[in-house]
């Protein structure tokens, strides 16, 4: 038992096995109820059961969480199965999970993409016409490669491979790192700069040979990126809408509240306490 900085009214609830969904929610809803376990009763409710399914949903809730609309606030009839809702909802998500998979790849594919267009956005329009051709840095080859690297404070390691051609911008505390060299002293400076945390930028291979064009050709690819995600989130949100993915994700949040906050649920064949 906890201590409490002010009073509290004890009060004992008996009601069916059938309305008990529905009690909880309610008892949930006033968010100011602290449920104690009821000692004399020799059966318990499988919460176990209910910890298990919840169990995937958190591995799942790891991965798409981020992805997933807000769970909806349900009122339950008073036949709501405690158990089976939500091994029904953790179904349902199972089924969003699979068909949504090649559309958060997507979406991931993109946020890497508008994020390494705005880095390139950043380095034209500070480095202006001292910039090396970016065009050339990505299709060197096939015996040179080409990097654009952006280093956190501290810039690169004082030993870099001796036949790798380098220019260096510094913005705001941070490094852009260009390279141009032989493939394999590119990839020993791929591990060297690994070490410092240094990020590798792609860049696009349709970017234009003239220089005075190139702010120009990343504006617009970062707005092409912007409308193909707002393409993918739309699909993504209908995809939800078709599963029921809102009202599922709100049963297995009732779930996840059970299972935390009820010590035990005693019950008998037709009541419960």
């Amino acid at each position: 038992m906890t201590l409490r900085p002010i009073s509290a009214s004890w009060f004992e609830l008996l009601t069916s096995r059938e309305e008990l969904g529905a009690t909880l929610d309610c008892l949930a809803a006033t968010g100011s109820v602290q449920l104690e376990a009821y000692s004399r009763s020799e059966q318990r409710l499988a919460l176990p059961d209910l910890r298990n399914t919840l169990v995937e949903y958190e591995t799942l809730a790891r991965r798409y969480g981020h992805y997933w609309p807000r769970p909806s606030e349900l009122r339950h009839a008073p036949e709501h199965d405690l158990l089976e809702a939500p091994r029904t909802a953790l179904e349902g998500v199972r089924h969003w999970a699979a068909e949504a998979e090649p559309l958060i790849l997507e979406l991931e594919h993109l946020a890497q993409e508008t994020e390494d267009t705005a880095l390139l956005q950043q380095l034209q329009a500070h480095a202006g016409e001292a910039l090396a051709r970016l065009d050339q840095i990505a299709h060197a080859g096939p015996v040179l490669a080409g990097r654009v690297y952006l280093l956190p404070e501290g810039g690169p390691p004082q030993a870099l491979p001796p036949d790798v051609l380098l220019q260096r911008v510094a913005i705001e505390g941070h490094l852009f790192l260009l390279a141009v060299g032989p493939t394999e002293q590119i990839v020993l400076l791929d591990q060297a700069l690994a070490a410092r945390k240094a990020r590798v930028i792609a860049l696009p291979t349709d970017l234009p040979s003239d220089a005075a064009g190139l702010g120009t050709h990343l504006e617009s690819r970062r707005q092409a990126l912007a409308a193909r995600e707002r393409t993918a989130r739309t699909a993504l949100d209908a995809l939800g809408e078709r599963h029921g993915l809102s009202v599922a994700l709100g049963e297995l949040a009732l779930a996840a509240w059970l299972v935390t906050h009820v010590p035990e649920l005693p019950v008998t064949e037709h009541f419960a306490w």
